[in-house]
């Protein structure tokens, strides 16, 4: 029999309860979250799984909600004499851009899917840029981790990673002693 519990945590000055609702909720998470066609977890329907079955407060929680205020913001960074300018579309399409950029049938994630979704998504100056519009891969990887630390929203993407690992952590039963002395009711959100 469950003994279901919920744990608070404060991350970053914000109050976060997540609930163990047992073992069985965990591999419902592991199951739900595989990229179709390959063994790859996918961390956007991870966080998703997590944030309507194990974070209860603060409810309704997204991915989006992290960096929500930088959401269209630009940052404009001079690598070797040419400016580019990103953008910032929310943590979901951060999360989706990783998803889609995984070599089939590894673990891996290929540098080529994911220059071509950065370039096409969240570099918009210079337009309509390609791998082939740079003379070294020094400042083509420059550019991608430019474009990249603007894609994860800076701060944005660290907050909801220690969400996430608190929230497995939780999940798995990891926090036992740090329980809540209320015994929480399953929350029936499966």
């Amino acid at each position: 029999m469950a003994n279901f519990y919920t744990v608070t945590k404060e991350i970053r000055g914000k109050k976060y309860v997540a609930q163990f609702s047992g073992i069985s909720t965990a591999l419902k998470a592991v199951d739900n979250s595989y990229i179709e066609g390959t063994n790859n977890t996918s961390t956007e329907k991870l966080a998703k799984y997590l944030f309507e079955n194990i974070i209860v407060e603060p409810k309704g929680l997204s991915a989006d909600d992290f960096g929500a205020d930088k959401v269209g913001t630009e940052e404009t960074k001079t690598i070797n004499g040419v400016e580019y300018t990103a953008k910032f579309d929310g943590l979901s399409a951060a999360l989706k851009a990783v998803d889609e950029s995984y070599i089939e049938g590894t673990n891996n994630t290929s540098t080529e899917k994911l220059a071509e979704y950065l370039f096409k998504n969240v570099v918009v100056k210079p337009e309509k840029l390609t791998a082939d519009d740079f003379e070294s891969m020094e400042d083509f990887n420059s550019v991608i981790s430019f474009a990249r630390d603007v894609m994860q929203g800076g701060d944005a993407m660290k907050e909801f990673n220690e969400v996430i690992s608190f929230a497995r952590e939780v999940m798995s039963g990891n926090f036992r002693k740090e329980k809540s002395k209320k015994s929480a009711k399953a929350t029936g959100k499966e």
